[in-house]
């Protein structure tokens, strides 16, 4: 009877058990969907901010193009604002780091020692 016992208890304790590594495991598998989707998303924003620099080349490129073609009254009156315009928005998604205002820094310097 007490071996009966024990097998019992051992097998409540196995089903246990198996039951504590289930909702473990679960709760891994929902946690790793969440990581999942949230670097689908940043992945996706990501490419959206690439899609947005993308345009700002384009503009850039049109404008230049514009003001480069021949017919000069036109074009320099469309092109310039396209060309404007791409450089505000390569600005707006990729904006100036501290090297580079330390470096303008430095240049402004210099020049200013030069005229003096």
């Amino acid at each position: 009877m007490n071996s009966h016992k024990r097998i019992r208890d051992s097998s409540s304790n196995i089903l246990s058990s198996i039951e504590e590594i289930r909702k473990a495991y679960q709760a891994k598998r929902i946690s790793l969907e969440a990581l999942k989707a949230a670097r689908l998303e940043a992945q996706s924003q990501i490419k959206t901010l690439n899609e947005k620099h993308d345009i700002g080349r384009k503009f850039l490129a049109v404008g230049l193009a514009l003001i480069i073609c021949p017919e000069p009254i036109f074009s320099n009156l469309i092109g310039t604002p396209l060309l404007i315009l791409g450089k505000i928005i390569n600005r707006i998604y990729h904006p100036s780091t501290i090297a580079d205002l330390m470096n303008e820094l430095r240049s402004n310097l210099d020049d200013l020692k030069e005229i003096i």
